[in-house]
């Protein structure tokens, strides 16, 4: 029987209506391997082993161990076997010599490879790497990320941190169109002319792509072929990318949407997630297994929302970085404030975003001013007794006590008088 012919199995008609055989050979150390391949299954053929007399035929199987091939098979891939040079050739499986895993031929990873980090944006978007952005709904992610996406497609400086020139593609899952308009026309994002900067939303003509979505892996190798580099991929957000009926509370609805996420990285792409804060506990992610997300992530950007005392309207959000592997808890944490403004109507619009101070640095600093001033106006007390003052003055008792700890050597020194007997004084 040739390969034109039918032949009936148990398989049923898929092996008699296939013509598509290919057939490989190879040695190993006990055995001369001949394998045939039709359609999506393949068999292995074995020379008799040393005190064996007869040949034998197994199917392969992925989804368990090998099995005898049938009696029926057996038929047809005798005659294969018997007419190799009938059927196309391939080279499926590695021969002993050539790929054949050993010692010396295993891959290793070679440091002197690896690129430096590259910084899109200073000590806060690492190129290839995933980052999550959290906030409380209002904490003005979206605005940020777009100001931001604007000043990476242009190569310019954003809040004052120096940026890195990259394509941007912001998919926006959620906002109306008009909104997106507003943003587009109080930011100057110039999206109508912007080669560099796309954003795709659910209103257009095509559908937005999910992470796994293989339009995606095609942006990423045209950027890099056509610029060196890939692009910057901003997913609005989190929510959007489970499927429906999930709410992320569990690990196997995360994983599916990170493993895609690190293969465009791995691609080249830069990822940022926009998700959301829990409702009552504003610094922690929302969802059962936010630890789960944060520990997927390369960086962790939380934003958390300060009253502006001499600009009540324009609020000020401070950016709470967490560069993981980068650097440590806090390194790269900035302020940014919202100016907005109204317009002839009534109506108000972001106008733009500038850096502030850090609201948290400058409550130190009041802190720090204020033990300074107890210790000078009472050089005579110890330890328990100005954290004692320092309540009446808003400062909780427990921090007061660390930062008199944390302040030695920096703000004031500890002297010992006698046994269990200390006393501050200001440097």
């Amino acid at each position: 029987m040739h390969k034109n012919e039918s032949v009936d199995s148990e398989h049923g008609n898929e092996l008699a209506l296939s013509n598509d055989i290919k057939v490989d050979s190879s040695k190993t150390p006990n055995h001369d391997v001949f394998l045939v391949y039709r359609g999506s299954r393949h068999w292995k053929r074995l020379s008799a082993k040393k005190g064996q007399r007869n040949r034998a035929w197994v199917e392969r199987r992925m989804d368990g161990p090998n099995t005898p091939a049938s009696p029926e098979d057996i038929i047809w891939l005798n005659d294969v076997w018997e007419n190799p040079d009938d059927y196309p050739k391939v080279r499926r499986f590695p021969r002993i010599g050539d790929q054949c895993p050993s010692w010396d031929n295993l891959p290793s990873f070679n440091p002197e490879q690896v690129p430096k980090t590259k910084w899109l944006i200073k000590s806060f978007l690492a190129e290839g790497s995933i980052q999550l952005v959290f906030g409380e709904r209002g904490s003005f992610k979206s605005t940020l990320l777009l100001a931001a996406a604007k000043a990476i497609a242009d190569g310019e400086e954003f809040l004052g941190l120096k940026t890195r020139r990259r394509r941007v593609l912001y998919l926006d899952y959620e906002n109306p169109a008009d909104i997106i308009k507003a943003r587009n026309d109080d930011l100057g994002l110039d999206l109508a002319w912007n080669q560099n900067f796309k954003v795709w939303n659910r209103f257009g003509p095509k559908p937005i792509p999910r992470p796994e979505d293989p339009r995606l892996e095609a942006i990423v190798e045209e950027c890099v072929a056509e610029t060196g580099h890939g692009p910057w991929i901003i997913f609005d957000s989190w929510a959007s990318l489970l499927k429906p009926g999930e709410g992320g509370e569990f690990t196997g609805q995360i994983v599916p949407i990170y493993s895609p996420l690190r293969k465009l990285a791995d691609l080249g792409a830069t990822i940022t997630v926009l998700d959301h804060s829990r409702k009552y506990e504003k610094g922690t992610i929302y969802g059962g297994q936010g630890q789960d997300k944060e520990a997927k992530a390369d960086s962790i950007h939380k934003l958390l929302i300060f009253p502006n005392k001499a600009r009540p309207l324009n609020p000020i959000i401070r950016v709470d970085s967490w560069l993981k592997r980068a650097a440590p808890q806090g390194e790269g944490s900035f302020a940014f404030e919202v100016q907005s403004e109204q317009d002839r109507k009534g109506n108000w619009h972001i106008v733009g975003l500038v850096p502030a101070q850090d609201p948290e640095e400058a409550n130190l600093q009041k802190e720090i001013g204020l033990l300074r001033n107890l210790i000078k106006q009472n050089p005579t007390l110890g330890q328990e007794k100005l954290a004692e003052l320092a309540k009446r003055d808003g400062i909780p008792r427990d921090k007061a006590i660390n930062l008199l700890k944390s302040g030695i050597g920096r703000y004031w020194q500890l002297r010992r008088l006698g046994h269990n007997e200390f006393r501050y004084s200001l440097l």
